[in-house]
């Protein structure tokens, strides 16, 4: 079986990013977890909400997919 590479953009105090980890760590489905609020990923989130035309999170990516 091939595993989706998951990537989700968001940030510590999100409501909706918190319940939607919650839910992948239930089902015991692999991510990856970016937070928009550290400098190190500034560059990164910003191409992201270009694509994805929003600036509200989560931003989920599957196999570099939005």
């Amino acid at each position: 079986m091939i595993m989706n590479r998951i990537r989700v953009y968001g940030f510590e105090e999100c409501p909706y990013c918190k319940e939607l980890m919650e839910m992948y760590d239930k089902h015991n489905i692999e991510y990856n977890y970016i937070d928009v609020d550290l400098d190190e990923n500034a560059e990164e989130t910003e191409k992201i909400m270009e694509i994805g035309q929003t600036d509200s999170v989560p931003i989920i990516l599957v196999n570099n997919t939005l």
